[in-house]
């Protein structure tokens, strides 16, 4: 019944592909079956107590004669000789792997880094991914293949080492599904190997970034998020940010600074605060039905806070909609009017002390 329902299910997966019925794939998959059992069965027992349920062993089948016994069920041949020979050659060459039986205890593999990562930066090898066994075995390796993914290199052998290790490309992007497929002999001793493995593949602005979420001061949550070149400046305003959030935090505001008082100082912060927000902050977009005529006085045009490298430009341009841009800035920009911005409450406070003539 288990054969059955998966030669049935595997059917719909492939309507558009096989060009047979879905009582003939069921055929043929019970015709698999045999096979294994006629070239593989007499082995090792204790690893495959099922063998010989289908067929005697007989490992002097020649593919001549599994075609034969096959066109018994298929007299139109609408499975091709070819199709029916690749199944002959790649069942003779490693039999069909079955469930291990309750009586064998597991092998357990190891994956460094644990957590394999989950996004690949677009036509840029992801760092090495290392399988680990405990003890070298010839009857034991993988496969690694997926579309539009490449592996340097694609098979993982343990015949001479415990390990071996790998990178993955994506050559485009979006989702992909990366397959891990065992084989040998003792394919199904181990575990903790996943039998597939999704990763999303990005632009290359997208490899180091962090993101600054916060509540602006209409109460609405916010998220930026920044790119940066490299893993040690990623490393290095990452920290440089929390160390500056937990100092504002633990910085007391109901102290006068010098001669300023508290109000006049709080005061010349929020003022300095709304003239950063208004250079930087991208404003909200109008509602809908509001057009550019009827908006509030004042209100600046949407504008990036990113340049794009030159190599960059054609996706950035392809996946963003054309709309009303302002000034570009790069990071030299943000720092200068940052710079620029935290003298304002300075000079407020000088305007406040300074006696009237």
């Amino acid at each position: 019944h288990l054969l059955i329902t998966f030669a049935r299910r595997w059917f719909d997966a492939n309507t558009g592909v096989v060009t047979y019925d879905k009582e003939l794939a069921v055929r043929l998959v019970l015709a698999m079956m045999q096979l294994n059992d006629a070239l593989h069965s007499g082995g090792d027992e204790e690893m495959t107590p099922a063998a010989g349920v289908f067929s005697f062993p007989n490992p002097n089948i020649s593919a001549q004669d599994f075609i034969d016994a096959f066109r018994v069920s298929d007299r139109r041949q609408l499975v091709s000789d070819e199709s029916l020979r690749a199944i002959y050659e790649s069942v003779k060459a490693e039999k069909l792997a079955q469930a291990l039986p309750s009586s064998v205890a597991p092998i357990r593999a190891a994956i460094d880094p644990a957590a394999m990562p989950t996004r690949l930066t677009s036509r840029i090898h992801s760092d090495f991914i290392t399988i680990r066994i405990p003890a070298p075995d010839p009857q034991f390796a993988i496969y690694l293949q997926g579309e539009d993914l490449l592996f340097e290199p694609s098979t993982l052998s343990f015949a001479h080492s415990a390990e071996a290790s790998f990178r993955v490309i994506g050559n485009t992007l979006g989702a992909k599904t990366a397959i891990f497929a065992r084989t040998g002999a003792h394919a199904n001793l181990y575990t903790g190997i996943p039998l597939s493995k999704t990763f999303y593949v990005e632009r290359a602005f997208m490899r180091n970034t962090f993101r600054v979420a916060f509540t602006n001061h209409a109460g609405l949550q916010r998220r930026y998020l920044f790119s940066v070149e490299n893993k040690a400046d990623h490393a290095n305003w990452s920290s440089m940010i929390e160390r500056q959030i937990a100092k504002c935090k633990s910085e007391p505001l109901g102290q006068p600074l010098g001669p300023v008082s508290v109000k006049v100082r709080r005061a010349a912060e929020a003022v300095a605060l709304r003239v950063l927000r208004d250079a930087l902050i991208v404003p909200d977009e109008p509602s809908k039905g509001e057009t550019q005529s009827n908006a509030k006085p004042g209100q600046r045009l949407p504008y990036s806070l990113s340049r794009p490298s030159t190599g960059q430009q054609a996706d950035t341009a392809s996946t963003h909609p054309p709309g009303p841009v302002g000034s570009v800035k790069n990071g030299h920009d943000l720092l200068v009017a940052c710079q620029q911005n935290s003298l304002i409450p300075l000079v407020l406070s000088f305007l406040n002390v300074v006696k009237p003539i």
